[in-house]
């Protein structure tokens, strides 16, 4: 695997069109409100430009780490699975009215290296008779799963493997449910979150759509193989969000470091540091070019 600082020394040859081709990509995702596609486009495109810059070299794999935290997968999840009104989703409903399983608001958070998801669970059971419902039971509460994330690498599907599952009444406390609960629970409640995908295709689909005609024709070729070489590595659950690391071919030469000394790896503060300030520079970037949409501008002007 290629570290980032040996990725960053590389791009000192290229920064002007690497600077070109940031400032295009923010025209275009003005209309992009997904921000895992923002990450990817960011960090692949970095990748393309060292890659295609490279002259002939060794074969390398490259990981690209891009993150989801949980706000955004909590918002993918109510979209998928939790679409109905206020956050529900409403796994039975008999005709008689007399049972209903329903479920609602999921929260995600990270729990000693695995995924914790919450959802509050309301269930009604009973026996229809005469036009009623014959010994009603009704239950409020919370099931907790605690979830390994995995990636389908043909689909690109984001699922969750659960590992241990809890159940905790209305007041957050451990709680032991009746039978005919606990039966709802099994059909209905623990299948449904283990069923639960985020289709992550779409995005990466319009990731290589975007990118690769920002490359010139003697460069096509190249790009579309290392954009065609994308699959999905491993995954780390993190406090603030899941990484997923992102694989990808290409011939990287080494001649592009023979200039500069040998670095120690980046710390954890460091990375976190540089990526601080890339952020900063990033959303100073989308505001200037955001502030020239509408403006007639020349072609020179546009290139500048």
């Amino acid at each position: 695997m290629i570290r980032l600082e040996t990725v960053i020394l590389t791009l000192t040859p290229i920064r002007g069109l690497l600077m070109t081709f940031f400032m295009s990509l923010y025209i275009i995702l003005n209309r992009w409100v997904n921000r895992f596609t923002k990450r990817a486009i960011g960090v692949l495109t970095l990748f393309l430009l060292v890659g295609l810059s490279s002259a002939a070299g060794q074969a390398k794999t490259i990981s690209l780490p891009i993150t989801i935290d949980y706000p955004l997968l909590q918002t993918l999840t109510v979209q998928s699975a939790f679409n109905g009104p206020n956050h529900t989703a409403r796994l039975l409903e008999t005709e008689d009215g007399c049972t209903a399983v329903t479920i609602s608001n999921p929260r995600w958070a990270e729990k000693n290296g695995l995924v914790r998801f919450e959802a509050y669970v309301d269930l009604e059971a009973g026996k229809s008779f005469n036009d009623s419902c014959l010994l009603p039971i009704a239950w409020q509460g919370y099931v907790v799963s605690f979830q390994q994330p995995e990636i389908d690498p043909a689909s690109w599907q984001l699922s969750f493997k659960p590992v241990d599952i809890k159940i905790y009444d209305r007041h957050r406390q451990p709680a032991k449910i009746p039978g005919i609960i606990s039966q709802l629970m099994t059909s209905w409640v623990y299948p449904y979150l283990s069923q639960i995908r985020i289709d992550l295709a779409p995005p990466v689909d319009d990731l290589k759509q975007i990118l690769l005609p920002m490359f010139p024709d003697p460069y096509q070729q190249s790009a579309q193989k290392i954009l065609d070489s994308m699959r999905p590595g491993g995954m780390l659950v993190e406090s603030s969000h899941v990484r997923v690391n992102i694989l990808v071919d290409a011939e990287i030469s080494d001649k592009n470091n023979t200039d500069y000394p040998a670095t120690a790896p980046l710390s954890k503060n460091e990375l976190d540091r540089f990526i601080e300030v890339w952020e900063t520079w990033d959303a100073l970037l989308v505001h200037m070019i955001l502030s020239l949409s509408g403006k007639s501008l020349s072609e020179d002007e546009q290139q500048i």
